[in-house]
């Protein structure tokens, strides 16, 4: 098995077998792997995110990760672990004596293992950066039949190698790279920020025909045009709440004035009635009404002295002194 350092092999999964008698050439080829992870894929950078205790000493793998979740499946379901794996700590190796019926409990598991369908699978994932190596084997028949003496006395003379004469004892592997460069491949994004922005303005560009120039004009007037939309509404409301008076003036009824002098002008009231009222005294009538007009000097505004009304008549009309006592 070719595996990297500080890696667990596993023969069982990634080894190859080498015959006796047989001369085995190897080929390598590195393969490297770099995923990105977090919003693009699963991957771990150590092992230590993830929530499965490894029982190896070792770098985390994806077959390490594993293994430990499956040693740790046995011992939760069968109450021991499996003698190929290591043992955590506080745990014991299944045992016929101990454990009678352990084996139909380990089957099963293991051939959830094998078809992929235990949940150690979704516990374990990839590491976001991996080697492995693709090999290419060639098989020759070694050695010879006229070599095979003096092969077996030079193997006795330098490793001291005890000699059966018989070829089927000994074998020879040959292992080497095919080329001294590896293949990386990395992942990346197919649709990144970037491209998105100059997708973007393409496609603005071909519709509108305009440019970010264009855009940045057009965004600034919208702006004005709403500084301005705001100061507008501002001076209007504020005119209008400078123009409103809380409550209209009082102008005096031009009627009755008319009236108050059509009555002073009559006779009908005197300086004496409108002293009376304006000091709280009034006076009634026989039939219980003011003897005057309910409009009095008090409740009506003054009016000028130089103010005289005519009436329609002969030339000889009189005018009342309104500030005289008489």
């Amino acid at each position: 098995m070719i595996h990297n350092h500080n890696q667990t092999p596993f023969l069982e999964h990634e080894g190859f077998d080498v015959r006796p008698g047989i001369e085995s050439t190897i080929g390598l080829k590195q393969d490297e792997v770099k995923r990105l992870g977090g919003d693009y894929g699963e991957c771990t950078e150590n092992g230590e995110d993830v929530n499965v205790k490894i029982i190896y000493n070792s770098t985390y793998t994806m077959q390490a990760c594993l293994h430990s979740c499956f040693q740790q499946e046995m011992i939760e379901k069968c109450g021991c672990g499996y003698y190929y794996y290591p043992l955590p700590a506080g745990a014991e190796y299944c045992n016929y004596n101990k454990h009678p019926a352990w084996g139909h409990c380990f089957y099963p598991l293991y051939k959830q293992l094998m078809s992929h369908n235990l949940s150690c699978f979704d516990k374990c994932p990839k590491p976001c950066k991996e080697s492995w190596y693709k090999l290419s084997a060639g098989y020759a028949k070694w050695p010879s039949s006229p070599s095979e003496g003096w092969i077996h006395k030079t193997l006795q003379a330098q490793h001291k190698y005890n000699n059966t004469g018989t070829r089927k004892d000994i074998a020879k592997v040959n292992v080497f790279f095919e080329r001294l460069d590896y293949n990386s491949w990395d992942e990346s994004p197919e649709y990144t920020e970037t491209l998105v922005m100059s997708n973007m303005g393409s496609q603005w560009s071909l519709w509108f025909g305009s440019s970010v120039l264009s855009v940045v004009e057009m965004f600034e007037f919208l702006v004005d045009a709403a500084i301005l939309a705001l100061i507008l509404f501002y001076r209007r409301l504020t005119a209008k709440k400078s123009h409103k008076m809380p409550h209209s003036p009082t102008v005096p009824s031009v009627s009755l004035m008319l009236e108050k002098y059509r009555y002073v002008e009559e006779g009908l009231a005197t300086n004496q009635h409108l002293e009376r009222t304006c000091n709280g005294e009034a006076t009634f009538s026989q039939d219980g009404l003011p003897s005057y007009s309910r409009y009095d000097k008090c409740q009506l505004p003054e009016l000028y002295l130089s103010v005289v009304l005519r009436r329609h008549g002969p030339q000889n009309e009189h005018c009342v002194d309104l500030g005289s006592n008489s």
